[in-house]
């Protein structure tokens, strides 16, 4: 992949991979809409770009030195084109989401010595305003809320993004929405947008905030049950975390055939950062209960974080949905679904696959999870696909 600026900076990003599975190869393909051109073409635009931008002094990505081996040679065997490049023969700085003042202090300044006063130009980004109606994940707007792809401006759109980013959860769902909007019009194909829409993730059976009684979480009397209770409200009140550990420990000893108690000491060493006694509970929590939904939400997240997508899906034996796993269920728990489907969302974005992502994180803002408090595996699914899809939209918008 090469990431070409035409107007000035040239090659800005590159990267290869090697070794990835056919499917996510053509995945790639098509999720990127790409346009077959010859090579030559590529080949003068790439070349043409960095030479260039090191006319006013600026580098190629680092990686450069890597990918310029994947191309064939910059000499009289490949045809040479007329490519135009910078804005009438002048470079044109055009800042980036990600440029601050200083990034763009240091290129003007760059671009006075090298091109000199006059010989180039910087455009200011706009200032869009972006509408906060509505709560709803996918885009099905009224005919004066359709997006103008010609009149999308990226830095004003990321501005907005991060203001949002900086208020509570809840704005999750106004982040999202206009990400989802963007990428829909600019990557996602129609029927893609269709096939999530009428999902039926979730509708098999229902999500209650009420006591849901399986056989993981009935306890065998009164006594275990106060106990249980107890030690909850000690890990949510979190003013020690010593305490709490070792009491959860000695009912984990008591009780141990209740995996009520193991998840109760989960949260407790992931927030005081005891991060190896966390992960061997997980493992040591799926080997014990491999059938709680919780124990496979555990291990098959542990995974995703490791690099181990593929064994992460094995987890749920390749169903779908919390119906095929559990087909004699008909309740479920918020905390179950949220995390299943957030579980799930990122496992696919890891994957690439963002329009399986989306179908997991469609049927969190339809069931209105976004806003559970403290649900950390939420907020990073849903951040996590923002993040992927704002890189989607800047590949394709440039």
């Amino acid at each position: 992949m090469y990431l070409i600026d035409l107007y000035c900076l040239g090659l800005k990003d590159t990267h290869f991979e090697f070794n990835t599975l056919p499917g996510y190869y053509d995945y790639s393909k098509g999720e990127y809409g790409l346009v077959t051109c010859e090579y030559a073409l590529a080949h003068n635009i790439i070349y043409g770009a960095v030479a260039f931008a090191e006319e006013y002094g600026f580098k190629p990505h680092k990686d450069w030195a890597v990918t310029q081996f994947i191309l064939e040679e910059d000499d009289d065997r490949v045809e040479l084109m007329e490519i135009e490049f910078g804005v009438q023969g002048m470079p044109c700085f055009i800042p980036g989401p990600n440029d601050d003042e200083a990034k763009i202090k240091r290129i003007t300044t760059a671009l006075e010595h090298t091109a000199g006063p006059g010989n180039f130009e910087v455009l200011d980004p706009l200032d869009d305003e972006f509408d906060k109606d509505g709560d709803e994940f996918d885009n099905d707007s009224d005919e004066d809320d359709d997006f103008d792809a010609d009149e999308f401006d990226e830095d004003s759109f990321v501005e907005g993004i991060a203001e949002m980013q900086q208020e509570s959860n809840a704005e999750f769902r106004q982040i999202l929405k206009k990400i989802n909007k963007v990428y829909d019009e600019l990557v996602r194909r129609p029927e893609t947008k269709e096939i999530i829409r009428n999902s039926s993730i979730g509708k098999a059976y229902k999500v209650t905030e009420g006591v849901v009684r399986n056989e993981y979480t009935t306890f065998d009397n009164d006594e275990q049950e106060e106990e249980y209770n107890r030690l909850k409200h000690l890990v949510i009140d979190g003013d020690d975390d010593e305490l709490a550990i070792k009491s959860i420990k000695a009912a984990i000893k008591k009780y141990s055939g209740k995996p009520a108690f193991y998840d109760l000491l989960i949260p407790v060493y992931y927030f005081s950062k005891q991060h190896d006694k966390h992960n061997e509970l997980i493992i040591d929590m799926y080997n014990r209960f491999p059938d709680s939904l919780y124990s496979k939400i555990g291990y098959a997240t542990l995974l995703t974080d490791n690099g181990q997508t593929e064994d992460a899906l094995k987890i749920f034996n390749g169903q779908p949905g919390l119906n095929y796993l559990y087909p004699d269920r008909k309740t479920f728990y918020i905390t179950e679904a949220a995390d299943y489907y957030a579980c799930m969302c990122r496992v696919f974005i890891a994957l690439g696959n963002i329009d399986s992502a989306d179908l997991y994180m469609n049927a969190i803002f339809k069931k209105k999870l976004t806003d559970i408090p403290g649900n950390t595996l939420v907020n990073a699914a849903v951040m996590g696909l923002c993040e992927v899809k704002m890189k989607k939209i800047d590949e394709v918008s440039g």
